[in-house]
């Protein structure tokens, strides 16, 4: 996974994001996989705010 920007604070490139996000930041979450989805699929899912406050709402 990537992020723009200074905003990643650990593991960009890897499947192991952190990220800054504040109140009013546009935050997408896209998975393509290697087949562009034609063969295999990429799920999205059990993303979690571990610390700081809560700028997402229920997803």
């Amino acid at each position: 996974m990537f992020v723009s920007g200074n905003s990643s604070i650990s593991g960009q490139g890897s499947s192991q994001l952190n990220f800054l996000a504040v109140v009013g930041d546009k935050v997408r979450f896209h998975g393509t996989s290697e087949s562009d989805n034609f063969e295999k699929i990429v799920q999205v899912y059990d993303i979690k705010r571990f610390d700081g406050e809560q700028v997402f709402s229920p997803f």
